[in-house]
């Protein structure tokens, strides 16, 4: 029975073409690519943020709800510095892409640099928070954070490779690392019209934000 089956589909086949001359063909329905498989195209700014520079996939849109629903976001993981080394970000942060873009050039182009002068090269950025659909400082029923729009980034501390844990707020850390490292972050993001991050003594970290 398995060596006739073939021939049964070819004798079928034979058949629909020689009365195909008399029986009219459906016209062909047009192609249309399932809208679930349509990507939108990438940004320039995810474009401009290779791997050269940081290691940051891209992540679907934030689907929070108002203005807390976000596209063009991605997961910081690592800064890249010139030298190829990495600087972790722990936990990854979710950034929309031109605030990751943003932390991204000041690492590599400043803080890398200034941190030397602490004894050791920069190993991670510990990261307090990022992406999340709340009122500015918790407060239900307050204006959306810029923390709702994967707009910022708290950053509790950096941590050399040598163990060295540094705190951005902290009295006992060099003044003039202290000073270089704010006036630099604020150079960058007024650049791009925000408010200056500013230093939180009850938990110890800066907000970051574009």
């Amino acid at each position: 029975m398995k060596s006739i089956f073939p021939l049964m589909i070819l004798f079928a086949a034979g058949t629909a073409l020689a009365s195909a001359q008399s029986v009219p063909l459906p016209r062909p329905r047009p192609a249309v690519e399932p809208t679930s498989q349509i990507e939108e195209a990438p940004s320039a700014c995810r474009l401009r943020l290779t791997g050269e520079l940081a290691i940051a996939p891209s992540m679907s849109t934030l689907n929070g709800s108002g203005e807390c629903a976000v596209t063009d976001v991605m997961r910081l993981e690592a800064v890249v510095l010139r030298d190829g080394s990495r600087v972790a970000i722990k936990p990854p942060a979710t950034l929309r892409c031109e605030m990751a873009e943003l932390v991204v050039h000041w690492v590599r182009d400043d803080v890398a640099a200034a941190v030397e002068a602490l004894g050791a090269p920069l190993g991670s950025i510990d990261n307090y928070a990022s992406y999340h659909c709340r009122g500015r400082n918790n407060i239900v029923g307050a204006q959306l954070s810029e923390h709702g729009k994967a707009n910022a980034l708290d950053i509790h501390s950096f941590r050399l490779v040598n163990g060295k844990t540094v705190e951005l707020t902290d009295p006992h850390v060099a003044r003039d690392f202290r000073e270089i490292t704010r006036k630099s972050a604020c150079g960058r993001t007024s650049h791009w019209h925000s408010r200056y991050p500013r230093a939180r003594s009850r938990r110890s970290t800066w907000m970051w934000s574009s």
